[in-house]
């Protein structure tokens, strides 16, 4: 279904259904709003059933109406079963979602999919992303199959054989000279500038919900039931998200019934925030910027909010506040290497996302058994570790304090610029009745706890620096 109303995780404030990805408030991530009353009495089983091959048989659950030309859409792919490998890891079933046979061979064709959609509903004639990859490939097959332009912004450093991959689709690609943060941080710029749809940025909010769809569809193929567990890639945390959000959404429309499953999410260790801060912090630009170079098309990601959220739900059902439990593990490249062949010997390749899940959990079992043979000295040479909960709430304060910085530093700029205006005009740059009147605006909205002698402190404060820093120049 088209959705009308987008609205922010963090601030729930509400937005028209347009191409913006984040809250201009808070600059939380948005979602879309869904009319589950509606749903409840329009959406059932043989509805489903009778839609398309593809993810569009899931269209009253996403955020667009489906294109007019469906045929040789993503989605749909099979679930396999894997008894060899299910044996060797000792389970009863384990289930293989065999999302490479997709048109670009990953899931991102569900993504780009959704995003392209919403896309050309809103006249937009160029699909756009940043990619070292898989997004590319997605992004420039979806739009030589949709008639449109596209854009792909890649670092300089990426292997000529995933170019030729994209390239092949005969979009327009451009190299810049950095890590793929510098091409993310140069659209997101863009997407302030031109007239494109970058799809994980300004469309991010309908992108990311082509991703539930694997649940959906894991639900439908297991006839309408619950797997016991899921063990998914978490990159960014948007996947790992959406397919507990997809499993939810099925469970609340009454699809299926019973328990969530639980959740298993596997990350390579060089790409682990959390196990990146742990190292020494000595060696953090030159070892990166080193590593860049050797492993090209793995720089580093920026932090997406996606991300701190499933690692707060990771934790909290940790600590069994919820019946559903989750895990996340590491890897290391060797363990990766190690599990790609181990499942190809099964009969089925793999790639490296896929790779980290299976071997990072076959490293926690070995963990495990080395625990207890450090349990007696551990007290004795480590200090003793954070608190979860503290880190968990020192997360979100760093979280809140860098969007603080990025607010002022946008309130700088924004003054600068009328600074100059009055200036050209000959107007005085400082207004006391503004000032005044801006005072007396926010206590009107201000909902605290900040008390209005603090929040009268706080912008004498801000005004001052931000007219130091103009002064400056």
């Amino acid at each position: 279904m088209a959705v009308d109303t987008l609205r922010c995780r963090v601030c729930e404030a509400e937005y028209p259904a347009v191409a913006s990805g984040s809250c201009a408030r808070c600059f939380g991530p948005l979602e879309p709003v869904y009319d589950w009353d509606a749903l409840a009495r329009t959406v059932s089983r043989e509805s489903i059933e009778a839609g398309p091959r593809s993810l569009w048989r899931y269209e009253a659950l996403l955020p667009t109406a489906a294109p007019k030309n469906i045929k040789g859409g993503p989605g749909w792919t099979q679930l396999v079963s894997a008894p060899r490998l299910a044996s060797a890891v000792g389970v009863g079933e384990v289930l293989l979602k065999l999302d490479h046979t997709n048109p670009t061979h990953s899931f991102k064709d569900r993504v780009v999919g959704v995003a392209a959609a919403k896309a050309a509903e809103l006249g937009i004639e160029t699909l756009a992303c940043a990619s070292t990859g898989n997004l590319g490939n997605a992004v420039a097959a979806r739009a030589a199959a949709g008639g449109m332009r596209s854009v792909v912004i890649y670092p300089n450093t990426v292997e000529p054989e995933k170019l030729l991959a994209t390239a092949v689709y005969g979009g327009e690609m451009y190299a810049v000279r950095g890590t793929y943060d510098d091409c993310s941080r140069l659209i997101v710029e863009l997407s302030g500038e031109v007239d494109w749809a970058f799809v994980n940025v300004n469309l991010r909010a309908y992108y990311a919900e082509g991703s539930k769809t694997l649940a959906f569809e894991i639900a439908e193929q297991l006839d309408w039931e619950l797997p016991d567990a899921v063990i998914a890639p978490i990159a960014s945390g948007s996947l790992f998200t959406k397919i507990w959000q997809g499993f939810e959404q099925f469970r609340r429309l009454g699809l299926v019934e019973g328990t969530a499953p639980r959740l298993y999410g596997g990350q390579a260790l060089a790409r682990d925030r959390r196990s990146r801060r742990r190292r020494s912090r000595d060696r953090d630009r030159t070892r990166l910027q080193r590593r860049d170079l050797r492993r090209p098309g793995r720089g580093r990601r920026p932090q997406h909010v996606a991300a701190r959220r499933h690692l707060r739900r990771l934790r909290r059902d940790r600590c069994g506040r919820h019946r559903r439990c989750a895990a996340r593990s590491g890897c290391r490249g060797r363990d990766r290497r190690e599990r790609s062949r181990r499942r190809a010997r099964h009969g089925h390749r793999v790639e490296d996302a896929a790779a980290d899940r299976s071997a990072g959990r076959s490293r926690d079992r070995g963990r495990r058994r080395r625990a207890a043979r450090w349990a007696r000295c551990r007290m004795s040479i480590h200090q003793p570790a954070v608190d979860p909960v503290v880190a968990s709430f020192r997360d979100e304060i760093t979280a809140l304090d860098v969007r603080l910085v990025s607010t002022i530093n946008a309130r700088i700029k924004a003054v600068k610029a009328l600074a100059e205006y009055k200036e050209e005009r000959g107007l005085a740059f400082v207004d006391p009745e503004r000032e005044a009147w801006l005072v007396a605006y926010l206590k009107r909205v201000n909902g605290g706890p900040i008390s209005d002698e603090g929040l009268e402190e706080l912008l004498a404060f801000v005004l001052a620096l931000v007219k130091t820093e103009v002064a400056r120049g």
